[in-house]
């Protein structure tokens, strides 16, 4: 064990040594990274601005190359976009018309329905007065025919007050016969009890002698449990000694156990830091080659842009040209907008004419709509009204013929 103790030691300290070896390359290789990833950063923020720049250039471009062709665009769109509207406007007002005339028909046939409905509630009344009449004399048949009933009804509660009595009689002599069955049961446990006190008291005889021999065979019991307690007491003396022996025993083995378990561990830990060390170093060898190529992919994107804005400036050129171009024709073209700024006042005229048109229309349209809803009114009253009376007559004729029927059953006549 010394010599494998040895061992270990020495193993450690190798691992120590080729720790603090791998913890300097691994910090030359991380300021060696420092200094290549500022030098990225350097070079992207020079590749950010002159894309940036680039951009510039083409929104100015962009702007100036459609700020021209625009306005003209929007000019002419909004003149035939107003034209349409007002288009739209006459198309709906001559809509409105149509549908309020429509209404108006809708109406006109409604109130010929309701005069119609009118004559026929009259006519409905006229029955409803007759049925009433009918239904007068149904009322004093019916009170004949149940002073009538009253009698018959007496007589039927005689019969069910004799049955009653009849039935309670059929109960008290099913409860007597049930009491003397009680009776005969109650003197049978009796006799069964007495036998029992017999038995029992034969019992009482036998235990006072098995006391006897109980007496007798404690006492040699009380002996063999002395003797026993002795003899436990040494074996527990004994047993005491053997436990203390056994863990410390158990101490010393778990000592040994840990000892070893923590060289172990210690050795397995040490091989695992170099494992991951020099997982590390080969995973910078790969960022480092990764950070070369990106360098060169940098550089050749510099190139790039750099071709990019001699480019831009060259269209920046052309550009300012067009926008020379295009103020001279702008100049031209302003004549133009003046004779289209007096059709547009003649349109506005003209628009002005149609909508106080519509105005005049929207007013006989709002009359003719109140008209409408006061007409709807009287005609939803007048129809709730007429519905109210058919239902009342409708219960009404539906009393009259079941009491009908109940006459009719009752006298015995064919309904």
């Amino acid at each position: 064990t010394v010599s494998v103790l040895y061992w270990q030691q020495q193993h450690v300290m190798s691992v120590q040594r080729h720790q603090s070896v791998a913890r300097q390359e691994l910090e030359r290789l991380r300021m060696d990274l420092a200094q290549r990833e500022s030098a990225t950063q350097r070079l992207h923020s020079e590749n950010t601005t002159l894309v940036h720049s680039i951009e510039r250039v083409r929104l100015d471009e962009r702007q100036k190359r459609f700020t021209a062709e625009n306005a003209l665009r929007e000019r002419t769109v909004d003149l035939q976009v107003q034209v349409n509207a007002l288009r739209n406007e006459l198309d709906r007002a001559n809509a409105t018309t149509a549908e309020l005339r429509h209404h108006l028909e809708t109406v006109e046939r409604e109130n010929a329905d309701l005069r119609n409905q009118a004559e026929d509630g009259r006519a409905a009344a006229v029955r409803v007065a007759e049925l009433t009449r009918h239904v007068d004399t149904l009322v004093q048949e019916k009170a004949a025919l149940q002073e009538e009933l009253r009698g018959a009804v007496k007589a039927d509660r005689c019969r069910v007050l004799e049955g009653k009595v009849e039935g309670l009689t059929k109960l008290l002599d099913e409860r007597d016969t049930a009491d003397e069955a009680t009776l005969r049961k109650m003197q049978r446990l009796l006799e069964d009890l007495a036998a029992k006190g017999r038995e029992v008291e034969e019992a009482r005889g036998e235990a006072s002698k098995s006391e006897q021999m109980v007496g007798e065979y404690s006492a040699v019991v009380d002996d063999l449990r002395s003797k026993l307690r002795s003899e436990t007491a040494t074996t527990e003396r004994i047993r005491q000694r053997a436990n203390a022996e056994a863990s410390d025993l158990r101490k010393k083995v778990s000592e040994r156990d840990a000892e070893i378990r923590r060289l172990t561990e210690a050795a397995h830990d040490a091989e695992h830091d170099m494992r991951q060390e020099r997982r590390k170093a080969t995973e910078y060898q790969v960022a480092m080659e990764e950070l070369r190529n990106e360098l060169k992919q940098h550089q050749q994107h510099l190139e790039q842009t750099r071709a990019e804005l001699a480019e831009a400036q060259r269209l920046e050129a052309a550009a300012q040209d067009r926008w020379r171009k295009a103020q001279l024709s702008r100049e031209s073209n302003e004549t133009e907008f003046a004779k289209e700024r007096v059709i547009a006042a003649s349109q506005a005229k003209e628009i002005e004419q149609l909508k106080s048109a519509n105005a005049t229309l929207e007013g006989v349209c709002e009359g003719l709509r109140v008209d409408l809803r006061h007409a709807q009114r009287q005609l939803d009253d007048t129809r709730s009204d007429a519905n109210q009376e058919l239902e009342r007559l409708r219960l009404m004729l539906a009393d009259a013929n079941v009491k009908s029927r109940m006459a009719a059953k009752s006298s015995g006549a064919p309904s």
